[in-house]
């Protein structure tokens, strides 16, 4: 009778503690060891990467779990976009184009006219993109049926594309190109060269990234750019990052909320500004001797990262509780979820008596890991974590805690 009132009051407690909720990266397993030049998610759950030796990979959980797919090339790829759920590009080395029209199941190749390398893929709609790459600039009007070389001031290595409509549009790399009217005329804008990647919050705000540091803003359309030298977050790793960093992708989830990745000699950081700009901080400290390629940011709670040697990691929700004052548990605990059955939110709480590794997983019938919701240090005290089961099926699902020697599992039962 006194363990069950204990447990009443236990659950009482944090039932009036309100939680503070925050989201945290987590490193995926992706199921190879290739380097991935790009990742894009069409949905927050349905997403795809590509990489080196003709790898693309899919997930349909939000990140969590990824399949191999066959483009039918064995050639590195650097871009995959997708417009729809069943319709996307990818391109890669050596005039490289390939497409599906059903989810990436099968992929069909594209006659680029070219066999320069080519960098990025961006489309607008169904039937209108543009590819940029070594030298060349290619637009399509008929889903990639026929792809012809657009006139360029300057032709030199391209690594970015980006539209904001069908008319508007920025290129960069090794220079930094504008049009208005869909291609038809390319214009050469000022700015820092060997920028990596280009991204437009609207018509009028933009950001480019690249080597050295650079990480750049324009608040005109791209007609002119500031910065161009890192001047938003410290550089305290610069005498050890030899050769300098590259920031190599950079996009912004409205005119505040943005994010970077970059490649250093000692690994991938991710860096986040929640102000437009006006402050920075890492948001992913380092992913050891793991550079970072490429981020899709849908918001906080839902955004990727790919990089060397297969990386993925994921952005999502954690909901945790830091402790309640005055009460310290004296012993692990893993409480039944609730509600149970649930969903497709369920809260797990636990309690921790010392600062600990403390890691949260879950796991299906068959016991494949399916999803790991803490993977980290502790503080003592009670702590709850909320688990979101909409990208999975009806059925029964085990929550693990694993600190030091201790390990409890507890079932739940996910009703949809």
């Amino acid at each position: 009778m006194k363990a069950i009132l204990a447990s009443m009051i236990m659950f009482l407690s944090l039932a009036i503690i309100p939680n503070t909720t925050r989201s945290q990266w987590s490193l995926q397993e992706s199921g190879t060891t290739q380097y991935l030049y790009s990742v894009h998610f069409i949905n927050n759950f349905t997403g795809y990467a590509a990489g080196d030796s003709g790898t693309m990979l899919k997930s349909t959980n939000g990140g969590i779990v990824w399949n191999t797919l066959d483009p039918g090339v064995s050639i590195r790829l650097t871009s995959v976009r997708f417009i729809n759920s069943r319709t996307g590009w990818a391109v890669g080395d050596s005039g490289t184009i390939v497409q599906t029209r059903n989810g990436g199941s099968t992929w069909q190749s594209q006659q680029s006219g070219t066999l320069k390398d080519l960098k990025s893929v961006f489309f607008v709609n169904q039937r209108t993109g543009w590819i940029t790459g070594d030298s060349v600039i290619l637009k399509t009007t008929n889903r990639g049926a026929n792809w012809d070389q657009q006139e360029s001031p300057a032709f030199t290595l391209f690594y970015s594309v980006f539209f904001i409509n069908s008319n508007t549009g920025w290129i960069t790399g090794y220079t930094t190109l504008k049009t208005t009217n869909g291609g038809v005329e390319w214009v050469s804008k000022t700015g820092p060269t060997n920028k990596r990647c280009i991204f437009f919050n609207n018509p009028d705000t933009g950001w480019a990234v690249g080597g050295m540091y650079t990480i750049t803003r324009s608040t005109d359309g791209g007609e002119t750019w500031g910065g161009g030298y890192d001047s938003f977050i410290p550089r305290a790793d610069e005498e050890t990052d030899s050769p300098p960093a590259t920031y190599t992708s950079i996009q912004f989830m409205n005119a505040n909320t943005g994010c970077y990745t970059s490649s250093h000699s000692f690994g991938g950081r991710i860096v986040l500004t929640t102000n437009g700009g006006s402050n920075w901080t890492i948001d992913y400290p380092t992913t050891r001797d793991r550079r970072l390629t490429s981020v899709c940011l849908r918001d906080l709670n839902h955004a990727w990262a790919v990089g060397q040697g297969g990386t993925i990691l994921r952005r999502s929700v954690l909901t945790q509780v830091n402790g309640i004052e005055g009460v310290i548990p004296s012993v692990y605990r893993l409480y039944q979820n609730y509600p149970n059955p649930f969903n497709p939110l369920t809260t797990i709480n636990f309690d921790v008596p010392k600062s600990s590794i403390v890691k949260i997983t879950i796991f299906d019938v068959s016991g494949k890991e399916v999803s790991k919701l803490a993977d980290g240090e502790f503080n003592a005290g009670v702590h709850s974590i909320q688990w979101d089961g909409s990208a999975y099926g009806s059925g029964v699902y085990f929550c693990r805690l694993t600190a030091g020697d201790y390990s409890i599992t507890n079932k739940m039962i996910l009703v949809k």
